[in-house]
């Protein structure tokens, strides 16, 4: 699948800013979380990937599909993406959209992955040492993958922490050959 980010960004910044200005953030969320459910229907795919039909007419199905949650600013930011043939795109605006919101918010996402299962009291003390790393309120997201040997690699935002047992062979193995 393409990556959209440089084209969902502005869309995204503008949404978000549209939702604070008129403090309904909720229903921006709502409104295309229902909308990426649609867009992700494969005969909305093939609908829009189709060069010879017009792309007002899958806005005019999403407009159906979400009569639920819609508003006036959210009908007018979906046909302006669909003017501008950018309704594939929606899936990486809401997740844009839904970052900005965590970063409000003060929630951030840490991913773990670890060679071994972590305990509930080693998760509390990783989300208490990421909290106040970060002033957040952190979420864990653990994974394991027993090819690290050992240790653990923490991913937040940009940020990568790799203390693996495999990470620290592969420095000392660079070091070596250097």
């Amino acid at each position: 699948m393409a990556d959209y980010t440089s084209i969902a960004r502005p869309y995204a910044r503008a949404a978000f800013a549209c939702a604070l200005d008129k403090n309904n953030v909720d229903a921006w969320s709502a409104l295309l979380k229902q909308a990426v459910r649609i867009i992700n229907e494969k005969s909305m795919q093939n609908l829009l990937k189709n060069p010879c039909i017009d792309k007002m007419v899958a806005y005019e199905c999403l407009l159906e599909f979400c009569k639920t949650v819609i508003f006036p600013s959210g009908k007018n930011f979906l046909k302006l993406m669909a003017v501008n043939q950018r309704l594939l795109a929606l899936p990486k605006v809401e997740d844009l959209l839904e970052g900005y919101k965590a970063e409000l918010a003060k929630e951030v996402t840490a991913y773990i992955i670890s060679a071994v299962a972590l305990t509930k009291m080693e998760e509390e003390a990783l989300e208490k040492v990421l909290s106040d790393r970060f002033q957040s309120h952190i979420k864990l997201e653990c994974h394991t993958d027993k090819s690290l040997l050992g240790g653990l690699i923490i991913r937040v935002g940009d940020l990568v922490i790799d203390d693996s047992v495999r990470g620290k062979l592969e420095r000392l193995r660079a070091t070596l050959v250097n």
